[in-house]
């Protein structure tokens, strides 16, 4: 079945399995495989800041069912987790180079929802230059998980994601800058 999805009705999809049984927990492989190909930069941006602060209650205590799938689903859409990986290695007696845009969770470079990239064909990294925002005014960028160049930041962001380090989301004051003037 085919059918377009606006970033509004991916979120709404989201939430309802996000509150559903194992049932419902494919959802997040889906977003990853083949949601996140479709979606702008923007959209993608769009859709982890709310999920994040409209899904992440439902996935922080352990055990709960699908939480390892929310995560790895919240890793691939934070825009300050993406990398271009370049992957050599020999094929079929022949050697091959390849560029393969990755995200980074549980300490490795992942391709899609359930494939890794082999960690000693990796020959160069580069990170993927994060959207100007309001990053450049907040008092906490260098400890939010969002931001900062961090790797035990970015740990912390797995770890700690109930805790309000990203402003974007946060539209009052709260980090001291009027976030209204920043809204796409």
């Amino acid at each position: 079945m085919r059918t377009k999805l606006s970033k509004f009705e991916i979120l709404y999809l989201c939430e309802g399995c996000a509150i559903g049984s194992h049932l419902r927990q494919g959802i997040w492989a889906r977003c990853i495989d083949e949601f996140f190909a479709k979606l702008s930069d923007d959209e993608r941006e769009w859709l982890y800041t709310y999920a994040k602060r409209d899904i992440t209650h439902n996935f922080l205590r352990e055990g709960t069912c699908g939480r390892g799938d929310y995560f790895k689903f919240l890793s691939r859409f934070n825009p300050a987790n993406r990398y271009m990986v370049v992957v050599e290695g020999d094929v079929g007696g022949k050697h091959c180079k390849q560029i393969v845009d990755a995200f980074k969770w549980d300490r490795k470079f992942w391709i899609d929802s359930r494939h890794t990239v082999v960690e000693e064909s990796v020959t160069h990294v580069d990170q993927v230059p994060l959207s100007k925002c309001c990053a450049d005014f907040c008092v906490l960028r260098d400890t939010c998980a969002r931001y900062s160049d961090n790797p035990s930041v970015m740990d912390r962001y797995i770890n700690h994601l109930h805790e309000k380090c990203d402003m974007y989301i946060y539209k009052n004051m709260e980090h001291g800058v009027n976030l209204n003037q920043f809204e796409r």
